[in-house]
């Protein structure tokens, strides 16, 4: 039998660069992706093969993470977010899944942040999390 779980609960959380490490909460992400799993491939079809494309597997896939949020400059980790992202700081990240097992991802990112905001809406933003390294 298939369950689902539901995305009520899921954790994006920023670590603070200390010894031993601190997460926490991102808070107001509005959704978001799990990071993906894969290789690249490489194109090996050759005059010679049997009419269909060959491929060979490389490097891992880019992982991109890109989460909608509620941006509220002046909250204290939104605006970290923004400083790593000014800054270049490579940050570490956990997401934690809504699971029976609590799955955790753990990855290195850097940080890209944008805010919009228009008349009878809330202010947002989009947070895109380039990971860089593996995940655990």
């Amino acid at each position: 039998m298939v369950t689902a779980i539901a995305s009520v609960g899921l954790q994006l959380q920023v670590g603070d660069g200390a010894g031993p490490e601190s997460f926490t909460d991102i808070p107001k992400v509005e959704s978001g992706n799990i990071p993906s799993a894969g290789k690249e491939l490489i194109e090996t079809t050759s005059l010679d093969s049997s009419g269909n494309r060959e491929f060979i597997s490389s490097f891992n896939i880019q992982k991109v993470i890109t989460c909608p949020i509620f941006y509220i400059p002046d909250n204290t980790i939104h605006a970290g977010l923004r400083s790593d992202a000014d800054d270049g700081t490579l940050r570490n990240f956990n997401m934690i899944v809504n699971d029976t097992s609590s799955t955790t991802f753990n990855f290195a990112a850097y940080v890209q942040l944008d805010g919009d905001f228009s008349t009878g809406d809330a202010v947002r933003g989009t947070l895109t999390l380039s990971i860089s390294g593996a995940i655990t």
